[in-house]
């Protein structure tokens, strides 16, 4: 019967997943028309950014959540270290989920405080942006690619994967800090 099946592991781990696509979708959606945005137009406009900024938040909320679950259906909760590193996806997906939390903070208590308060900007703030904005765009597709990377899982080596991660982050913050010393970064009311 239908009913009986709504509320089994399959069908809930189901749902949450397209929970998770669609929270992925709302997340980088957002993030990758701002950044377009700004682009064209060479400029932030205050009122968008704090909308777009609290879209990304929810989204990465709904991922979180979403996240927990599908972790929680899967594995049963983790009591270990030495448990969680026989989940190599899990453990690689964390890492990169913990980057895009801690970029997240990042922008929401330092970076964009900056931004709303002012017109005009340093160069360090410049850089700064330009480095979150490159580790921001590296972390959501390296984010996305893990989640769907199960074809890798028998050949990814931690210590591989993971210098090759961060060399891809760091030029990406590179390239991002390189790209705003071309933009003038300005807000407008």
């Amino acid at each position: 019967m239908l009913v009986d099946y709504l509320f089994t592991p399959e069908f809930v781990r189901f749902y949450l997943v397209f929970i998770h696509i669609l929270g992925s979708t709302v997340a980088v959606g957002t993030f990758v028309f701002s950044y377009i945005e700004f682009l064209y137009f060479g400029y932030l406009r205050r009122p968008i950014v704090l909308l777009e900024h609290t879209v990304v938040k929810i989204g990465l909320i709904i991922l979180i959540l979403s996240g927990f679950g599908i972790v929680y259906i899967d594995t049963g909760f983790i009591t270990s270290i030495d448990q969680l590193l026989t989940y190599k996806k899990l453990t690689l997906k964390l890492i990169a989920v913990s980057i895009i939390l801690i970029n997240s903070l990042m922008i929401s208590y330092f970076i964009l405080p900056k931004i709303m308060s002012s017109t005009e900007f340093s160069r360090k703030i410049t850089l700064i942006f330009g480095a979150s904005a490159g580790l921001s765009s590296a972390a959501w597709i390296s984010a996305i690619f893990m989640g769907k990377a199960k074809v890798l899982v028998p050949f990814l080596d931690y210590k591989t994967f993971l210098i090759i991660y961060m060399g891809y982050l760091a030029v990406s913050m590179i390239i991002g800090m390189i790209s705003s010393l071309f933009i003038q970064l300005k807000v407008k009311p």
